[in-house]
C-alpha cells in the first residue's frame, strides 16, 4: 500500500468515525438518522450488485421497506405486524412481476433482512437505555478484529483462508484477529466496568470475531459473483458503504442478544 493510499484510508477512517460517534454517544434520533443514511447508501450499492447479476429490483419499494424497519424500532411499533406487512408487499410485488417471481421474492427479502433487519439492532441497543460503552462495544471489537486480521495477515499471512471468495484473507490473520478480539473484549469490559465475568467476554470476543468474518465473507462472495472488488468507490481507500458495515451487520445483532440474554 502506497503512502498516498494509506493517507486516504486514515482520512476516510477519521471521517467515518466523526459520523458514527455522535450517533452512538448522542441522542437516539441522531443515531436513527445516521443509521438510515448508512443503510440507504449501502442499499444503493447492493441493488447495483443485483443489477449486475441481471436482477433489477424496484428501488423505491426497496428503500421504503428497508428503512421502515429501523424507523419502526425507533417508534416502538409492533414489529410482528410490520414484518408481516413487508412480506405481504414483497409477495404481491413478486407475483405481479413478468420475470421470475421466486427470484425477485428471494432477493427482495434478503436485501430487506440484510440491510433493514440486521442494522436495526443498533436502535434496539439504544432502546435498552444502557451505558453508551455497551453500544460502542461491537464497533470497537469489529474494528480491532478487522485491523488485527489485516495487519497480521500482511505481516506473516501465508495460508489463504478462502482464496476464491476473499484472496487477501489468511488463516494466520484470522487467528490473530480472534486473539486480539478476545483480549480486547476482556480489557474493554474491565476498563469501562461492564457487567459480566472475564470468561463471558472471552466468549463474546470469540463469537463476535467469527461472526464478523462471516459477514465479511458473505459480502465478498456477493461482489465476487459479479466481478467487483469494492461495492463502490465513494470512500477512498475503503471501497463503499457496504464494505464498511459488512461485519457490523452481524456483530451488532449478535452482541445485542448476548447482552440482553447473557450479560445483563
Amino acid at each position: 500500500m502506497g503512502e498516498s493510499e494509506l493517507k486516504r484510508r486514515i482520512l476516510t477512517s477519521l471521517i467515518i468515525g466523526s459520523l458514527i460517534l455522535p450517533g452512538v454517544f448522542g441522542p437516539k434520533i441522531l443515531l436513527l438518522i445516521l443509521t438510515l443514511f448508512w443503510i440507504f447508501m449501502a442499499l444503493r450499492e447492493l441493488l447495483h450488485i443485483f443489477h449486475l447479476k441481471g436482477r433489477d429490483l424496484n428501488p423505491i419499494l426497496m428503500v421504503f421497506l428497508t428503512l421502515l424497519l429501523p424507523i419502526s424500532f425507533y417508534l416502538h411499533l409492533p414489529i410482528i405486524f410490520i414484518i408481516t406487512g413487508v412480506i405481504f408487499v414483497i409477495t404481491i410485488y413478486s407475483l405481479s412481476s413478468p420475470t421470475s417471481s421466486i427470484s425477485l421474492f428471494s432477493l427482495s427479502l434478503f436485501g430487506i433482512f440484510y440491510l433493514g433487519w440486521l442494522p436495526s439492532h443498533l436502535i434496539l441497543l439504544k432502546n435498552l437505555n444502557i451505558s453508551v460503552w455497551y453500544i460502542f462495544f461491537p464497533f470497537a471489537l469489529t474494528w480491532i478484529n478487522d485491523t488485527a486480521a489485516y495487519g497480521i495477515g500482511v505481516w506473516i499471512g501465508k495460508h489463504k483462508l478462502f482464496r476464491k471468495v476473499s484472496p487477501k484473507k489468511s488463516i494466520e490473520g484470522t487467528i490473530g484477529g480472534i486473539c486480539f478480539s478476545i483480549g480486547s473484549a476482556i480489557g474493554y469490559a474491565r476498563l469501562f466496568s461492564l457487567k459480566g465475568s472475564p470468561w463471558i467476554y472471552l466468549w463474546v470476543g470469540f463469537s463476535l470475531s467469527l461472526i464478523a468474518l462471516l459477514g465479511d465473507l458473505l459480502e465478498s462472495s456477493l461482489k465476487r459473483e459479479v466481478g467487483l472488488k469494492d461495492s463502490s468507490r465513494l470512500l477512498p481507500g475503503h471501497g463503499g458503504f457496504l464494505d464498511r458495515i459488512d461485519s457490523l451487520l452481524f456483530t451488532i445483532p449478535l452482541f445485542y442478544y448476548l447482552l440482553k440474554y447473557l450479560i445483563l
